[in-house]
Formats: C-alpha cells, sequence, structure tokens
C-alpha cells in the first residue's frame, strides 16, 4: 500500500465511525458472555461437574477476562457454587 492509499484508508474509516462501531462490537461481545457463563455454570452445577469446571476456569478468568477484577469474580463463583 502507498502513502495516499493509506490516508484514504484512514479518512474513510473515520468518516464511516469504524472505530465506534468496533467499540461496540467488542462491548456487546462481552456483554453477552455473561448469560451464556451463567447457563454453563447452571448446567454443570445441575450435573454435578462444577467443581471441577470452578478449578480450571478460575485461573483463566483471572488471566484474561477480568485481571482487574479478578478477586470479585472469584467471590461472586464461590457465592453461586454454594447456592
Amino acid at each position: 500500500m502507498t502513502l495516499g492509499e493509506l490516508k484514504q484508508l484512514w479518512k474513510k474509516s473515520t468518516q464511516d465511525l469504524i472505530f465506534i462501531q468496533g467499540t461496540a462490537l467488542a462491548y456487546t461481545t462481552l456483554i453477552s458472555l455473561v448469560p451464556v457463563l451463567a447457563i454453563a455454570f447452571f448446567l454443570f452445577n445441575a450435573f454435578g461437574g462444577l467443581e471441577s469446571l470452578h478449578q480450571k476456569i478460575e485461573p483463566l478468568i483471572e488471566e484474561y477476562l477480568a485481571p482487574a477484577f479478578s478477586q470479585q469474580i472469584s467471590q461472586y463463583l464461590d457465592t453461586f457454587i454454594k447456592n
């Protein structure tokens, strides 16, 4: 790509609000994960496999999904498992 093509691509992407749409898509995707995880945890809890799943998934949540809120999420998961 030449410099002119890159400038044209940048101009077109800002006109079409591509960055705002990308941000909205990422936000919507993250928000939609919550009900899916809740249903998955419910099913594993119903069939008795939640303890082993919790031990495997908790480090992944702490590392990848929400490192800043890992302590709070762990508390919510522990509460969910106990109920």
